[in-house]
């Protein structure tokens, strides 16, 4: 199975040699066994990705405390593609993201 490289970084405590940190689908606790399944398939086509990176805030309260966040399940760096593997957004989602996007 092909291995994606997530991060390659320096470690000053072993000599200053390159460390590599890889993770593949069978290395990852995922939410849903539909994710663990997806990321075999990007694996499979060794498409690299990077499994809950980020989280978009798309609306405030008056406090300005997110109170409507969206999470996508994968980010596919080399297509700039942020993926949701199941499920579907909510309605106030949809609306947020919309309103975001004008």
């Amino acid at each position: 199975m092909a291995r994606n490289v997530l991060r390659v970084r320096r470690n000053s405590t072993k000599n200053n040699k390159l460390e590599l940190e890889f993770k593949n689908a069978e290395n990852i606790v995922f939410a849903h066994e539909s994710e663990k399944e997806f990321a075999k398939i990007l694996d499979f086509y060794r498409i690299k990705w990077e499994y809950e990176p980020k989280t978009f805030t798309l609306e405030w309260d008056e406090n300005d405390i997110p109170v409507l966040s969206f999470t996508p399940d994968f980010y596919l760096s080399e297509l700039d593609l942020d993926k949701k593997s199941k499920g579907t957004l909510s309605r106030d989602q949809c609306k947020a993201l919309l309103q975001k996007r004008l």
